[in-house]
């Protein structure tokens, strides 16, 4: 063995082992031409001694020198095998839900006036597609014809809100003052279902009356139509007509 062949080998045996009792006969890198301990390469099952064949360090040279290139080709191979990726991406968050939940967490924490200000011009313009206000639209009127007495109830409310008159009752309230009395139209005496009872001001909003309860008596829709803006209390007469 000449004198060259026996010190390249002597130097080639002189390294410095990763980690404590690691008694490795080394890996020679092919990249930086280092002899370095088995524990200075990546795993490959395809290479010598089950190791890649060049060592971490010149791998990550390697990746920082080229990261342009890398990702690019890892965008174009993620486009081509996109179906599988998703695959994959539903069942590891099937599986593991926790860890995007405290992400998302975080995340709107930490953006919530940026989500708020999306999240308004997002229904902005949803709401001005033509499909959506069809669809409002038909939901709106299915509402109306199921729930007739808060229909009537949002009616007066909103109509007294722009009169500026004071005041407002709920459906329930209402009920109970159709219950009380009997279901009867305080002016003609017919009764439901013969009718349908609206609820009409004894002092209209358009002459200073109040929206609330008190100032409210149940009249069929022909006679509330009828009365207009007259001040009629029809109340003080329910008496003899519950009698008769």
């Amino acid at each position: 063995m000449t004198l060259a062949r026996h010190s390249l080998l002597r130097e080639m045996s002189m390294f410095k082992h990763v980690g404590l009792f690691c008694g490795c006969e080394g890996k020679y890198c092919n990249q930086c031409g280092q002899m370095k301990c088995h524990r200075a390469f990546h795993r490959d099952k395809a290479g010598s001694f089950g190791l890649r064949w060049r060592c971490k360090d010149c791998q990550q040279a390697y990746f920082k020198e080229k990261t342009d290139q890398i990702n690019e080709r890892r965008k174009e191979y993620k486009a081509e095998h996109r179906e599988h990726f998703n695959e994959y991406d539903r069942e590891y968050l099937r599986k593991n839900p926790e860890p995007k939940r405290a992400r998302d967490r975080k995340y709107r924490q930490e953006h919530r006036e940026e989500i708020k200000i999306k999240k308004s011009i997002s229904n902005k313009r949803r709401r001005s597609t033509e499909e959506y206000k069809k669809r409002s639209a038909e939901y709106n009127h299915q509402y109306r014809q199921l729930h007739p007495e808060q229909n009537a109830q949002n009616f007066n409310n909103r109509r007294a809100r722009i009169l500026q008159a004071g005041g407002s009752f709920t459906s329930k309230e209402w009920q109970n003052l159709c219950a009380y009395y009997n279901h009867m139209c305080l002016c003609c005496g017919r009764r439901e279902p013969e009718i349908k009872l609206t609820a009409d001001h004894v002092i209209p909003l358009s002459k200073g009356g109040t929206n609330f309860i008190d100032n409210i008596q149940p009249l069929c829709q022909s006679c509330n139509s009828s009365k207009y803006r007259s001040l009629i209390d029809y109340r003080v007469n329910w008496s003899e007509k519950s009698q008769g």
